[in-house]
């Protein structure tokens, strides 16, 4: 009965150990930077500015930063126009104390009766969205140099396009937090290669 016992013990004890080994030496996938749905005809768009949001100047460097990425090339064309209904992009400026985020956006799917329909975060890798909002958080921006404004603000234009936050790489556009880096990094820019270049 002792023998049985200790051959019983010796055999949890490997199990155990060849468990832990295994746990150990699993890789952990980096974390995906973008959604596999995309903004419908999203390559050829026009963004509008609400009239009461004083970003307008920093918009437009982050239109460049987005169209013209240093040393890389996608196919976004992104202009803007002063006809609302022209827009896929509507950037409006709040003030929000009680929030973290510097800015965020929404996705809209078709509108249904003249109503606009949200389309929540697990839709966005089965559909492709119409039209987007940025909200840019003055109670936040106001605290950054243009530079930095500019880059929050291409980021939330890479959300449109179908950009996803990561918490796991700071190098990249699509890091969740202020931003580290300063302009459209390859990885995202591949992924509208990939995505656009239609």
């Amino acid at each position: 009965m002792l023998k049985k016992i200790k051959v019983i013990s010796i055999a949890i004890i490997s199990l155990i150990v060849i468990n832990l080994f295994c746990m150990s030496s699993r890789v952990n996938a980096a974390q995906k930077i973008y959604v596999d749905g995309r903004m419908k005809d999203g390559k050829n768009i026009y963004y509008w500015v609400d009239s009461g949001n004083s970003y307008a100047d920093r918009i437009n460097e982050s239109k460049n930063k987005l169209r013209y990425p240093k040393g890389l090339w996608n196919p976004i064309v992104l202009n803007r126009t002063y006809t609302k209904s022209y827009s896929k992009m509507d950037l409006y400026e709040i003030y929000d104390s009680t929030s973290d985020a510097n800015a965020y956006t929404q996705y809209y799917k078709a509108k249904t009766n003249g109503s606009e329909n949200i389309a929540y975060i697990n839709e966005l890798d089965y559909i492709e969205w119409i039209y987007n909002k940025i909200f840019i958080n003055d109670y936040h921006m106001r605290n950054y140099d243009n530079d930095l404004q500019s880059t929050v603000i291409l980021h939330e234009m890479c959300h449109c396009y179908g950009g996803a936050d990561v918490y796991d790489n700071s190098a990249t556009i699509m890091y969740g937090w202020t931003p580290v880096v300063r302009g459209m990094t390859k990885d995202f820019n591949d992924i509208l290669v990939q995505k656009y270049n239609y």
